[in-house]
């Protein structure tokens, strides 16, 4: 190739690769992947923490148990290893879920990415951290996958009616009037003219 071509190309290649320096991906190449910039928030944080500190508790006392379980099974000489595994498999889903939940909180990731991973749930009426395979909440008792529950409604107290009056009373009472919510006025049957 002659020396002119050679630098031509080189000038050429050095201006793309200049161009394509800060920019926005150079044309012909994928974009780079979108970084995440949420964190979790602090309520979201201290939710998981406090489910990891159940979970923490709950690990150590099926732990215990099992334990228990393997002495009693050996004192007793009766094995039942349906029942051990059952205990070891109870366990073990129990151990997943604090280590996932953890990993999360280490990472800075979002409880978005336990619910895709279907590790753990959250209630639709308070908002609790559940585990996958839970059917109630323990927070609020909902059932799990239950729509949520709006307050009740309050019921409209309904005024008190006064005895029957004699018909002389009656006509008396339907003089006094009352200011209602469009402005007009209206007779109160129920109020009493004083002589």
């Amino acid at each position: 190739m002659p020396p002119f071509l050679k630098r031509i190309r080189t000038h050429t290649s050095e201006r793309i690769d200049h161009a394509a320096i800060g920019t926005s991906p150079p044309a012909g190449s994928d974009p780079a992947p979108a970084t995440r910039a949420q964190k979790p928030s602090a309520r979201e944080r201290g939710t998981m923490r406090r489910r990891l500190r159940e979970l923490a508790k709950l690990r150590r006392a099926l732990l215990l148990d099992l334990g228990a379980l393997s002495f009693e099974m050996h004192r007793q000489q009766r094995h039942d290893p349906a029942l051990v595994e059952r205990a070891v498999k109870q366990a073990i889903v129990v151990d997943a879920e604090a280590r996932a939940l953890a990993h999360v909180l280490d990472e800075d990731l979002l409880f978005d990415d336990l619910l895709a991973a279907g590790i753990a749930a959250r209630c639709a009426n308070c908002d609790a951290i559940l585990a996958a395979d839970a059917r109630y909440c323990s927070a609020c008792g909902t059932a799990v996958g239950a729509q949520p529950t709006a307050p009740a409604p309050q019921p409209t107290p309904v005024p008190a009616q006064p005895p029957a009056a004699a018909p002389d009373q009656a006509q008396a009472a339907s003089k006094v009037e009352t200011d209602t919510i469009d402005g007009s006025r209206a007779p109160v049957p129920w109020a009493e003219e004083t002589p």
